[in-house]
């Protein structure tokens, strides 16, 4: 496929605005003022952007055992739906965990080698135990 030298012209000088307005807006993102979005965003996008940020601190390791929903602790290799539920059901019976033998022991299910495996991708934050 041949161009015309006005197509290639044209096609190189398109170039060089779309690389200019990505070096402009990147040059505007990196000398804001203020982190975060460059705009005010609505109500119901409020919403979204507490979703995202929950669903991108869930995403996070080590994961805190003491704060993690059902959702996030499913993510670690080797739990499952129930095992993470049984997790929270006796995080919320019993307060937060003090620390990984705390959580084998009160969790049917996981194990010692269990707790080897995950230990490095796990923190117990809040191990105050919850007076009931």
């Amino acid at each position: 496929m041949h161009f015309t030298k006005n197509e290639a012209r044209t096609a190189v000088l398109l170039c060089l605005f779309a690389l200019l307005a990505v070096t402009l807006r990147l040059f505007q993102y990196r000398t804001a003022d203020r982190p975060g979005l460059p705009f005010e965003p609505a109500p119901a996008d409020s919403a979204v952007l507490n979703r995202v940020t929950e669903e991108l601190d869930s995403r996070k390791l080590p994961l805190d055992v003491n704060s993690a929903s059902s959702r996030a602790l499913e993510r670690l290799e080797g739990i499952g739906p129930e095992l993470a539920s049984r997790v929270v059901e006796e995080r919320r019976k019993g307060g937060p965990f003090a620390d990984a033998e705390d959580l084998a022991a009160r969790v049917r299910g996981i194990g010692v080698l269990t707790i080897e495996r995950l230990a490095p991708k796990l923190t117990f934050r809040n191990t105050a135990r919850q007076e009931q």
